[in-house]
């Protein structure tokens, strides 16, 4: 389990009143933990809970044919691991490994999922918090193509 004064300290439940890190605490979130070099996501894989990381480094990456994985972005303490589970088919769209020890407050998406449906505001702020993380990540992936595929000089 998760004590909620760790919850209530993430980013994630920056300016949150009481009813949404109650929301939260009823889908049972518990702290993990992973040493450095730990895979944490593995692409293809369900996508089944979101990682809220309290402290470390995570790499996010793709796998590209005969090479090592391409970072796309790393995250740190206060960032939002693992947005997969939003969208079906609910797969892991990316590789995620913790770069450093790495600690998280993960929740069941299943729960969170239900939870969102239940109650629309709720569903909404939550949103509108992974928006900005799905935002961020996709403007990492472009900076990354533009560096891979980019014109060479």
């Amino acid at each position: 389990m998760c004590s909620n004064d760790v919850l209530r300290s993430h980013q994630f439940c920056k300016d949150a009143d009481t009813d949404f890190v109650m929301h939260l605490v009823s889908c049972g979130p518990v702290e993990r933990s992973w040493e450095a070099g730990r895979t944490i996501l593995t692409s293809g894989e369900t996508a089944d809970r979101l990682h809220l990381i309290v402290d470390g480094d995570v790499s996010i990456g793709l796998h590209t044919p005969g090479g090592p994985p391409a970072v796309v972005q790393t995250l740190g303490a206060g960032d939002a691991l693992g947005l997969s589970w939003l969208i079906p088919p609910y797969r892991w769209a990316f590789d995620a490994s913790a770069v450093t020890p790495t600690r998280a407050i993960t929740i069941d998406a299943a729960k969170l999922r239900a939870a969102m449906g239940e109650d629309p505001a709720f569903g909404y702020a939550v949103l509108s918090r992974l928006l900005i993380a799905m935002a961020d990540r996709l403007q990492a992936t472009r900076l990354q193509l533009l560096d891979l595929y980019g014109p060479r000089r």
